[in-house]
């Protein structure tokens, strides 16, 4: 797959900040059968996710949403694995790694930033 990502524009106030990206995949069981890939959008970050922009608070509250609703957990996973009907179930722990990642940009941090999340999915 491949993702385009849409960017506050060349305008005289623009921030260039990312505010919104697109995540397009082929099925490869269809590309192999009619040799060619038939690309289509898996989803919008703002419209799937239903947040007003991509502003780290935004992604934070998030990530904090994912923690206590499975439903949203869910969403996020399949995404993450482009939609595979071969994806692996995902347990608490898979859970607490996957949203532990998206908490953390540096391995170092995970301790003290994963504990609190770690704990609320865990209850």
């Amino acid at each position: 797959g491949y993702r385009i990502y849409y960017v506050d524009g060349d305008h005289d106030k623009s921030t260039r900040m990312v505010v919104d990206h697109e995540t397009w995949i082929m099925n490869l069981k269809e590309a192999n059968l009619y040799d060619y890939p038939i690309w289509y959008k898996l989803y919008s970050m703002q419209s799937a996710f239903k947040i007003p922009s991509l502003l780290p608070q935004e992604l934070d509250n998030l990530v904090n949403k994912m923690a206590e609703n499975q439903t949203v957990f869910d969403l996020y996973y399949r995404f993450y694995w482009k939609n595979s009907p071969v994806r692996p179930s995902c347990d608490a722990e898979c859970k607490k790694r996957l949203i532990c990642d998206l908490r953390s940009g540096r391995s170092h941090d995970r301790k003290t930033l994963c504990q609190e999340i770690e704990s609320r999915i865990d209850a």
